[in-house]
């Protein structure tokens, strides 16, 4: 006996149901994978969006110190001492680089830094989204479970995490 791959004892394709045609049956599976790839190229986007994002939050981050480092170093400055820069230099969005007071630099970064962490939240939300709408063309792994699968998309910032685990490593301690 020969190995069979396409056809069966019927000499029919396999992929082909009773009263569906085998042109029709192409056609879905052909739909089904390029909505599968849309939903994973979408993924893929969102996924690249929260790289740079969290860059950009980074950077910020180590911009925001720098000046609150100086800042910490003028109030503390004995007489001898060097005088931090009253003014700061920023890097602005098209090549234009903008002199400014360390407090107008500051208040900058702050408000920049906050619009980051709103686009990072609706791109985490952007993402899970595009998660589930890949499960839903069937492009997750079977050895995925719907449970995992719900409860990465359901899951939800929790800032109090660090003190409730905090609580219960302490309370373990003490037995």
């Amino acid at each position: 006996r020969s190995l069979r791959l396409a056809r069966g004892p019927s000499r029919r394709p396999r992929c082909v149901r009773e009263g569906v045609p085998y042109g029709l049956a192409m056609e879905q599976l052909k739909t089904g994978i390029q909505q599968a790839e849309v939903a994973a190229e979408a993924l893929k986007l969102t996924t690249k969006t929260g790289i740079e994002l969290d860059r950009r939050r980074q950077g910020n981050r180590e911009c925001l110190r720098a000046l609150r480092k100086q800042d910490i170093a003028l109030a503390e400055r004995q007489p001898g001492d060097p005088k931090p820069p009253a003014n700061s230099f920023q890097f602005r969005p098209g090549g234009v680089i903008c002199r400014m007071t360390r407090g107008e630099a500051l208040h900058s970064l702050e408000q920049d830094q906050q619009r980051i962490e709103n686009d990072i939240m609706e791109n985490e939300l952007a993402k899970k989204k595009a998660l589930k709408n890949l499960n839903d063309k069937g492009g997750v792994p079977d050895t995925v479970g719907q449970g995992l699968l719900n409860a990465f998309v359901n899951l939800k910032a929790n800032n109090s995490g660090k003190k409730q685990n905090e609580e219960d490593s302490g309370s373990g301690d003490d037995a």
